[in-house]
């Protein structure tokens, strides 16, 4: 968990890539709920994430990412144009996996649970 006592750090357009790529512990993988604020999908999915943060807290960072106008050119470049979009990036700083709407909260839980030691 975060200082702030949530389980997801939040970026903006002007961190994403310094953080995911720089400041993620090269050990573990980080998943990025990107969202907006009136979509009840990413709203539900957000405390099945939370309850994941608690039981992988050694093996996973998780991080949101709002999609509003000043995130735009970052959301456009990962190429994410509908929320949910969870993004699974590697140890690297690559994404690695991805997957849309509230349906695709399945598929990433089965990629982070298959791709890290748990």
């Amino acid at each position: 968990m975060n200082q702030s006592g949530s389980a997801f750090r939040e970026l903006t357009g002007d961190d994403f890539w310094q953080v995911l790529k720089y400041e993620q512990p090269s050990s573990m993988l980080g998943v990025v709920l990107c969202y907006t604020s009136k979509c009840l999908p990413c709203k539900e999915c957000k405390p099945i994430m939370e309850e994941w943060a608690k039981e992988l807290d050694d093996k996973v960072r998780f991080y949101q990412f709002a999609l509003t106008l000043p995130n735009k050119e970052v959301a456009l470049a990962m190429d994410v144009r509908s929320s949910p979009t969870f993004l699974v990036i590697g140890k690297d700083g690559e994404i690695v996996a991805r997957s849309k709407g509230r349906a695709g909260l399945e598929d990433i839980r089965t990629f982070i649970f298959a791709h890290c030691d748990t």
